[in-house]
């Protein structure tokens, strides 16, 4: 869900300024924060770092840029270091190989989501 939701904001805001951009991910943050918030809370520390490393795999880039491109560097930088306290780098990102066994798990899901597929 996270990807198609990424991925359709990622297009709706294809073609917007920066400032209706900004505003845009703003009210999208605000209505996902709602739906998603409870579920989220309530993953262990395993079940939020694969899940992190499902969708760093899926885009091609760490969370860190992905932070910093909707939400600003700053926020980005904040989240880094917050989650150095539970032995994660948000800048760190997915490589393959890195850690064998997490890609074994991670290849037993199928998370795609191809915009074009569903016009």
């Amino acid at each position: 869900e996270s990807i198609r939701i990424f991925r359709e904001a990622e297009y709706a805001t294809l073609h917007m300024k920066k400032r209706k951009k900004k505003k845009y991910l703003r009210k999208l943050s605000k209505e996902l924060e709602s739906k998603f918030e409870t579920p989220l809370k309530n993953l262990t520390k395993t079940q939020g770092k694969i899940m992190v490393k499902m969708i760093e795999r899926e885009l091609g880039r760490s969370t860190f840029d992905l932070v910093k491109e909707t939400s600003g560097r700053w926020k980005a930088a904040y989240w880094n270091q917050s989650s150095k306290l539970y032995g994660y780098r948000l800048k760190e990102g997915y490589t393959y190989g890195q850690r064998p066994i997490l890609d074994v798990v991670l290849m037993d899901f199928d998370i795609s989501y191809d915009l074009s597929a569903n016009n």
